[in-house]
């Protein structure tokens, strides 16, 4: 179904609206019409392509409506029913739910009750002024012995299946459109004193995430065993698609409408009762790549299709929150030999990175072989997904928020698709080729399994009921007790599921839905006989990107960990974490084909995504880095030279120094740097530098030769940073901050003496996992050349220059050497370098490659 929310509330709002949320149970009876809106759900018309084929048969000679009393001939019927065997849908479950026959519920129950709750809203806030209810377990077709019905509120159930049905009468003459008895304008929404507002609603098992899996497999035990089979269900409503005139011709399309229940929706908002719909659009083989013909679509319902020439999926799509996502099989045409579909793909132009990736994995659902010889037609949808949300930062630890029960064509991120900008994570990965073959040979079965990565097929006999057009079946069930009975939830504009649920955007407006609603049933959903995003459905036409790229901070966040998740999931977004669970990764993932792509809409393609940066930097040491030429390791050795020296030059006791000094050169230092942007203010860096640098210690005296010692600092740096973008146009002046770890040696120590022995120190590296550099640092970046927004396959360059400011922990420990020792170097205990803390400058400049 589709779910209504505030969009932009901002993150504030979220945790504000969040705080109230916690536990996620139902409202208040007498509080939650403030979260719902005033207003009865609207049904939605028969699509007029049906009227135009008559696709319910009722012109047909003989029409007969007997088994089932459906509105539709029963000849007509079985041959769609057929055809929704024959293209029923495989749902594979990223948890434990799956799609449920709703009237299983109060048919193993003694009472199972139709709530309609009476409010007078004439006032500052609405009251509860009473309520009726109607027990649908004791319906027995019984017709209603008065004709008036029973209109009284407040009203109980009964277990007198003439008196329910009594008040099924009245509420068909109150609420559906066909009694002529709703104006243009509803008085009962006009605020007066005696305004009142009814909601009609089924409330199923269970008040929240913590005990709404009652409604799946519990439910499932309590049904006998022939019943059990039949739990799973699909809700199908065949429909003729009018797509305008073509070459003066009219064209259609022929389209199965696959409807889902599920009584919970436990996810970024939740709510109880889902209906969820997928739309398998049909074509003969040799017209995929075109729309129908009139004679196609008479074939289709006469069941005259060639047996050379079978109808095969043409597209299927997927619906998910407020999104749909199309997937077309004909261009590229994926039933086309290899070659041939292989060079439609090159020849088409690519509006989508990833666009091909998405072409392939369509290609693959349409083939149950490997080899390609063999066509499937049933689709496979990812049900279920786990909520990506900031709102599980605010969740107790346990598991909750995985039962989104949109329809998902891949494994793979989607973002962007709930409130707030989150995003789904399908984690699900079933080989349907496998899959096939597998329940062919009866090694697996198509469910139920209440369990993730199992798959729930409908094709089974009896999983499957045909819904017509509302407008066939409201007359029907005006008239016979026992069509009401069977139909009456499909005709009334009911709240699928108590009306509001305790969300993290509960509340942020008053009389909204903030996705915490019940949904009205298929016949009042605005996707009712629509396809594509022809129903207030915004067109999901993503990009396809590897995993490895991060797009929002939540990328890591796991349903099980709630608040923990500001731990390590959001540690894993600093570097170099992120780097290690990205690029290292990802080609495990690849070889053992679960790559997880990241799916992003098309109207918030980030403006780059990552890069990678090469560049040189020019530092400046302070002084304290003097203390490596007396380091622990080679200071015996420097000592031992330094004294000598005038010993070998015949020093005399006249003999003075007369000059000299430490000084360091420091060579310009080449890095890499790799950039994960995240939006277009955050950027997550990972750096290596090299730097070298040579130390020259000269003593002069003034009657020998002077003392000269070389050594050479061999240094390497790993430093992840956090950046900020302060603008985010073609020049963008940036703070950052960060740490990292340092390795380095001093090398090829040599004296005026000869060589010193050691003449290189062991690597001085991290003592533990501690950063042994912290850094802060402003610059701007100018980005020369902007094309990955615009172009697909485009890169930005861009020219940055940065100044940081370092400071080091050397890990040198001086306190080894005795003073008096010291005391043959320095003057004072002043001179003597710390030898621990040191800092340098350093400007950098650099080229940035980004995609």
């Amino acid at each position: 179904m589709r779910h209504r929310w505030a969009r932009g509330v901002g993150v504030l709002t979220l945790l504000l609206a969040g705080t109230s949320g916690a536990g996620a149970q139902e409202v208040p009876r007498d509080q939650y019409l403030r979260q719902i809106p005033l207003s009865l759900p609207k049904a939605t018309p028969a699509a007029p392509g049906n009227a135009v084929f008559d696709l319910w048969g009722a012109g047909m000679p003989g029409y007969a409506d007997v088994a089932p009393v459906d509105g539709i001939d029963d000849r007509r019927g079985r041959r769609l029913e057929e055809l929704a065997r024959r293209f029923a849908p495989f749902l594979i479950q990223n948890s434990d739910n799956l799609p449920t026959r709703f009237d299983a519920y109060w048919r193993a129950e003694d009472e199972f009750l139709l709530q309609v709750d009476r409010w007078a809203v004439g006032g500052v806030e609405p009251e509860l002024d009473g309520t009726l209810a109607v027990n649908l377990s004791a319906l027995d077709g019984t017709p209603c012995a008065s004709a008036g019905g029973a209109r009284t509120f407040p009203d109980a159930a009964t277990s007198d299946g003439a008196t329910e049905d009594c008040k099924l009468l009245d509420l068909m003459e109150r609420f559906t459109p066909g009694s002529n008895r709703m104006e243009p304008v509803d008085d009962r929404l006009l605020r007066s004193p005696d305004a009142e507002f009814d909601v009609l609603f089924l409330d199923f098992p269970g008040s929240g995430p913590e005990d709404w899996d009652l409604g799946y497999e519990p439910t499932w035990r309590r049904l006998d065993e022939a019943e059990r089979a039949r739990f799973p269900h699909t809700y199908v409503h065949p429909f003729v698609n009018d797509l305008g005139p073509e070459a003066g011709e009219r064209r259609w399309e022929f389209v199965l409408q696959y409807w889902f229940f599920y009584p919970t929706n436990d996810s970024g908002m939740n709510h109880e009762g889902d209906w969820e719909h997928i739309n398998v659009v049909l074509a003969p083989l040799s017209g995929v790549t075109a729309p129908l013909r009139a004679e196609d679509v008479q074939a289709i319902l006469d069941g005259t299709v060639p047996a050379n020439d079978p109808l095969v999926m043409q597209r299927v799509d997927f619906y998910f929150h407020e999104f749909v996502m199309p997937i077309e099989f004909g261009v590229p045409n994926a039933y086309a030999p290899r070659a041939e579909w292989t060079a439609q793909v090159e020849a088409l132009a690519k509006t989508r990175f990833g666009e091909s990736g998405t072409w392939e994995a369509a290609r693959r659902l349409v083939w149950m072989d490997d080899a390609e010889t063999r066509i499937n037609t049933h689709p496979f949808a990812h049900i279920g997904s786990d909520n990506k949300g900031l709102n599980q930062a605010m969740e107790l630890p346990g598991g909750t928020n995985r039962d989104a029960h949109g329809s998902y064509p891949f494994a793979g991120r989607y973002n962007n698709v709930g409130p707030g900008g989150t995003t789904d994570q399908v984690d699900t990965h079933v080989d349907h080729r496998r899959f096939l073959a597998d329940l062919a040979a009866g090694r697996v079965t198509d469910g139920p399994v209440f369990e993730r990565e199992a798959v729930v097929g409908f094709q089974t006999p009896g999983r499957i009921r045909i819904l017509p057009d509302r407008e066939r079946i409201e007359p029907l069930a005006r008239a016979s007790a026992e069509v009401r009975r069977d139909w009456i939830w499909f005709v009334l504009p009911i709240r699928w599921g108590y009306p509001a649920t305790r969300s993290p955007f509960a509340g942020v407006l008053p009389h909204f839905n903030t996705g915490n609603n019940a949904p009205p049933g298929p016949s009042y959903n605005g996707g009712w006989g629509k396809v594509r995003d022809n129903a207030g459905f915004e067109l999901y036409d993503p990009h396809r990107l590897p995993s490895l790229f991060p797009t929002q901070v939540q990328d890591n966040f796991r349903n099980d960990l709630g608040f923990l998740n500001l731990t390590l999931p959001t540690l894993l977004n600093l570097p170099p974490l992120d780097v290690v669970t990205r690029w290292v990764s990802y080609p495990i993932r690849e070889l053992l084909g679960r790559p997880d792509p990241v799916f992003f809409p098309a109207d918030s393609v980030p403006f780059r995504f990552v890069g990678v940066e090469a560049g040189v930097s020019f530092q400046s040491l302070s002084e304290d880095w003097d203390a490596l030429l007396i380091n622990p390791v080679q200071f015996d050795a420097f000592i031992v030279a330094l004294a000598l020296h005038p010993l070998e030059q015949g020093a005399t006791d006249s003999t003075a120094v007369t000059g000299g000094g430490i000084e360091i050169d420091i060579q310009p230092s080449p890095f890499l740097r790799l950039p994960f942007y995240v939006g277009s203010r955050f950027v997550s860096e990972s750096m290596i530098r090299h730097t070298r640098a040579i130390y020259r210690l000269d003593v002069e005296f003034d009657d020998i030769a002077p003392y000269a010692y070389r050594s050479e600092l061999n240094h390497w740096e790993y430093a992840g940073s956090l950046r900020v973008n302060l603008l985010t146009g073609a020049l963008q002046p940036y703070v950052k901050g960060g740490y990292g770890w340092s390795w380095y040696r001093m090398q090829d120590a040599v004296s005026t003496s000869g060589p010193i022995e050691p003449a290189n120190t062991r690597w001085f590296g991290p003592e533990n996992i501690l950063p042994t550099t912290w850094h802060l640092g402003i610059g701007g970046e100018w980005v020369l050349r902007r094309d990955m927004g615009s172009s697909i396959g485009g890169f930005d360059l861009g020219l940055r220059v940065e100044v940081g400011r370092y400071w080091e922990d050397l890990r040198l420990d001086l306190s080894s050497i005795p003073l008096e020792r010291l005391g043959l170097i320095f003057n004072t205990i002043a001179d003597v370098p710390g030898g621990t803390r040191v800092s340098r400058t350093d400007l950098s400049v650099s080229f940035s490659l980004s995609f």
